[in-house]
This record gives C-alpha cells, structure tokens and sequence, in this order.
C-alpha cells in the first residue's frame, strides 16, 4: 500500500531503507523517550522481521529527494480489537519542525478511516510535551495516564500517556 500526501510518500519498507532507518534508530535525540538506541544489526533485524515480513509499519519517503526520512509504526492494538490500531512516528531528527510527522501521520489516519475500516486509532508518549502536542493537534483525546510506568533512555522512571482517536471524531 502507498499513501501519498503533498510532500511525502508512504509506503512498504524495502531493504535499501536500513542506512536512513539506521540514521533514526541511532540517534540519540530521536530515541530519547522510545527505546535504547540500535546497532546496525539490530536495525537490519528489525528491519526485516517487523517493517519488511511483518509489514507494521510505513517509510516516510519525501518525494522532492527520495529520502527516507522516518518510520510510522501502524499495526492492530491488541487481537481481542479488531479494528483498534496503534501509531507511532519517529522522524529523523535532521527533518524535525517540517511538519512531516504531522503531514503523515494526518494522511495515515484518513486512510485508515476512510479505506481500512478502522473505528480507532491509539497512540502512547513518554514525551507529553513535543508528542503529546502533536497528538492533541492530530484531534486524540488523552485517555490514560500510566504512573512512573516505563524508564526513560537514562532509567528515570517516567509517565506513559495513552492517547485515542475514534473514528467518530
């Protein structure tokens, strides 16, 4: 499936995304508040097992350049919802204040209303600041606050906010 918005492409990982992949999941500033940063073996892997075989996540490619400049996780919640979906972004941080995660991520969720079917979408941050902001200008409702329930990249025990948006909005 390729989506298209005004300046982006999304659409299905290939092998040739692991350099720009790796450009993300190596840097520090984009992974503070996700996960540990990534090896080039571990980016490969997950790579091909969750983006490629697994096919739970789109590139953000800008059209101008051909450059992928970020990675958009889209896969169902939980198997008891069928048609409750998660998102992420992460965008590399060089592309950061372009408004391209907002661009794709807007485009994603009218696809998925639109043309998937999906009642609901769920997104989850650690960064109630940046992301949850993005989050709230996307139209989600905050709806869960977990306390002190993930570690930070540094080990500081910190908040998850869980955010939805219906279909219905």
């Amino acid at each position: 499936m390729e989506i298209e918005s005004e300046r982006l492409i999304l659409r299905d990982f290939k092998e040739s995304d692991l350099e720009d992949l790796q450009e993300i999941f190596g840097d520090r500033e984009t992974m503070r508040f996700c996960e540990p940063l990534y090896s080039l073996k571990q980016t490969e892997e997950f790579l091909q097992n969750f983006c490629i075989s697994g096919r739970k996540a789109f590139a953000v490619e800008e059209k101008m350049n051909g450059k992928m400049l970020g990675y958009l996780l889209f896969k169902p919640f939980s198997s008891e919802q069928d048609n409750v979906f998660e998102i992420g972004w992460w965008i590399n941080h060089n592309y950061w204040r372009k408004g391209y995660a907002y661009e794709g991520v807007t485009r994603l969720i009218e696809c998925a209303f639109e043309q998937l079917g999906v009642d609901e979408i769920v997104a989850e941050t650690l960064d109630n600041d940046k992301s949850g902001a993005l989050m709230r200008k996307l139209g989600f409702d905050l709806y869960k606050i977990g306390r002190k329930a993930s570690q930070d990249n540094d080990g500081n025990w910190c908040d998850v906010f869980w955010y939805k948006l219906s279909s219905q909005h």
